[in-house]
Formats: C-alpha cells, structure tokens, sequence
C-alpha cells in the first residue's frame, strides 16, 4: 500500500501496519501517531489548519502547511470538483485551498493614472 497526499488527523492511531509493504510521503499527520515510516517529505505534528472542522468543514484555511505540499499522482479535480493544482502545487488533502473568488492566485494591481497635460 502507498499512501500520498493524505491529511491524518485526531486519531488514536494514525497508520497502522498489519503486514506487507507500506510506503508513505507528502502527508501530514496531526494528533495521529503512526508506526509506519514516513517519507522526508511528510509533515508531522503539524496541525493542518482546516477551515472549520468541528462543523464538519475540512476545506484548508489560508494558512494551512498543506497547501501547495503535495505530489503530482495524476488526481485533477478535488471532492468539490475544482482543478487541482491551484498555485505553486499540489495540495495535500481531499480538498484544493481556494481562495474567496474560486482561484488562490488572485493579484491586485495599483491603477496608475497619466497625466494628459
């Protein structure tokens, strides 16, 4: 089995192995611990800064160490349907962070006014 870009969190038991292989990287493990070995690329002890998981919303808030610490593994669209990946990355998770208005690379850019005279 290989796990990748999964959020394992608050739970009395992260990952357990009961026999053969098991491979683990870009995941992030918060209140979970784990007996199987994670890869370097894994976060561990990070909390994964959900938008509002005690109302059952696991979406990333704008914070969130997941964003953008994913892998490539060939999943396109996230269990809302959005593109994935949003910004520099992919997103480690069920659900890509977006911003407000659908799109995590919005840029604001100053009006700048010529005088005519």
């Amino acid at each position: 089995m290989s796990i990748t870009n999964t959020i394992v969190a608050s739970y009395t038991t992260g990952i357990q192995q009961a026999g053969g292989a098991v491979t683990s990287d870009y995941n992030l493990f918060y209140n979970a611990p784990t007996s199987v070995v994670t890869g370097s690329h894994s976060l561990s002890g990070t909390n994964p800064l959900f938008l509002d998981p005690a109302g059952d919303d696991y979406h990333l808030s704008t914070a969130s160490p997941a964003i953008d610490h994913g892998q490539d593994v060939g999943v396109t669209t996230d269990l809302d349907g959005n593109s994935r990946p949003v910004g520099a990355g992919f997103d480690i998770g069920a659900y890509e962070y977006q911003s407000a208005s659908g799109s995590a690379q919005d840029i604001y850019l100053p009006l700048i006014f010529k005088n005519s005279k």
